[in-house]
C-alpha cells in the first residue's frame, strides 16, 4: 500500500472517529438530561438516540478504516525491512490507539517515500601474476578470414588450427 494511502485512510478514520465520538456523547447526553431522573415510564427523545447511534456507527466506521491504514503501514514497513518502524509500529498499535495514530502519523511524515540507493563499489579482483595470454592471431588476408569465419553446413566441424607466431624480434637500436 502506497503512503498516499496509507495517509488518506489515517484522516478519514481519525476524523470520522472524532466526529462520531462528539455525535454518541453529544446524543447520549442530550437523551440522557431530557429523562427526568428516575425516567421510568418516560420515552427518550428520538433525535439524539439516533445522534447517538449514528455518532457510534461513525467511530467504528472510521476505526475499521484506521485499522486497514495500520495494517497497510505494517506490510508496507515489513516490505521494506524498516523493522524498527514495524516494532513501533506494532506495540503502539497493541498499547492504545490514539498513540497508534501519533506513531503512524509521524512514520508519514518522517520516513521518505523512495529509499535511498547507495552504489556499493566492491574492490576489484586481484590480478594473478601467473596468467598467461594467447597471444594474438596475426593479421589475415580477406579471402583468409572470409574462409575461415564463416562456418560450413557441418555444425560440428572442428575449429581451424593456425601455425604459431613468432615473435617479432627488432634490430638493435643503436
Amino acid at each position: 500500500m502506497r503512503k498516499k494511502t496509507i495517509a488518506i485512510l489515517l484522516g478519514i478514520g481519525t476524523g470520522l472517529g472524532i466526529i462520531g465520538l462528539v455525535a454518541f456523547f453529544a446524543g447520549a447526553a442530550i437523551a440522557g438530561s431530557a429523562c427526568s431522573p428516575d425516567c421510568s415510564g418516560q420515552a427518550t427523545p428520538l433525535v439524539p438516540t439516533i445522534a447517538a447511534f449514528v455518532g457510534l456507527g461513525l467511530f467504528l466506521i472510521g476505526m475499521i478504516l484506521g485499522f486497514v491504514s495500520w495494517i497497510g503501514a505494517l506490510v508496507r514497513q515489513a516490505k521494506r525491512q524498516q523493522w524498527g518502524w514495524f516494532a513501533g509500529t506494532l506495540i503502539s498499535g497493541v498499547v492504545a490507539g490514539i498513540l497508534t495514530s501519533i506513531c503512524m502519523l509521524i512514520y508519514l511524515l518522517a520516513v521518505p517515500e523512495q529509499q535511498a540507493f547507495f552504489p556499493v563499489y566492491l574492490p576489484m579482483q586481484p590480478h594473478a601474476a601467473d596468467v598467461r595470454y594467447q597471444p594474438m592471431l596475426s593479421y589475415q588476408s580477406s579471402e583468409q578470414y572470409q574462409a575461415t569465419s564463416y562456418p560450413s553446413d557441418d555444425p560440428y566441424q572442428a575449429a581451424p588450427e593456425y601455425a604459431p607466431i613468432e615473435p617479432y624480434n627488432m634490430p638493435p637500436q643503436g
